[in-house]
């Protein structure tokens, strides 16, 4: 009886491991899926269609921009769902997983080759944690590749810090002052919170903020 139960085992197990598995998604199919779950706001399955398709095709530009504008409305909507708080106003627990939230944007834009994006959001972790390990070494990581793709970190450094990012912070600067002197106290909420995304520590949009909400209680 038992070389018969062993006969059987045998036949299970290689009958399973003979079984064809389902042929996986072409990049054609995932990049559909992608978007399809793009125009339903599903972000999260977007980004997982979107990062499968990158797995086959890395050097697509169509899912590399795909991937950079799923990780940018990530942020957007995160910080218009969730009131800004400083660093130090923040709780370990809360720091934690801003440090985790930023280190997947990060790892979400090099893997789009979006070596710019990528680097901002790791550098962001510093104003969290100075001495993280983690963003060190995804920061190497990302200026390694850069440069063996011909990028040179000085130009992007420039390019995103000096003119892409200052540009915006002053136009979400100019909405929230315009905003506030209309009395459109949602809008100007959402313009200043999207500085603060850029950048943490901007006294003007913390000075804004503090006009905001005690007109806001006035009102």
């Amino acid at each position: 009886m038992l070389w018969v139960n062993l006969i059987l085992i045998a036949f299970l197990v290689g009958g399973c491991s003979s079984t064809p598995k389902p042929a996986s998604l072409s990049y054609e199919a995932q990049m559909k899926r992608a978007e399809t779950a793009l125009r339903e706001d599903r972000l999260f399955e977007a980004k997982k269609w979107t990062a499968q398709a990158l797995q086959e095709k890395p050097d697509e530009p169509k899912a590399q921009t795909l991937m950079a504008r799923l990780i940018e409305r990530e942020v957007i909507q995160e910080k218009s769902a969730n009131p800004f708080s400083a660093p130090e106003e923040t709780t370990p627990d809360e720091k934690a997983q801003d440090i985790k939230t930023w280190l997947e944007r990060s790892r979400g834009f090099l893997e789009a080759n979006q070596f710019e994006e990528a680097l901002w959001s790791a550098e962001q972790i510093f104003l969290l944690d100075p001495e993280n390990r983690d963003a060190s070494r995804l920061i190497d990581q990302i200026k390694e590749r850069a440069r063996k793709q011909g990028h040179d970190e000085t130009i992007f450094l420039q390019e995103l810090y000096e003119q892409e990012v200052s540009a915006r912070i002053q136009n979400y600067l100019h909405q929230a002052e315009a905003s506030i002197q209309e009395k459109k106290w949602g809008a100007a909420r959402f313009a200043i919170e999207k500085v603060l995304v850029l950048d943490p520590q901007n006294g003007k949009a913390k000075g804004l903020l503090v006009v905001l909400n005690k007109r806001e209680k006035v009102a």
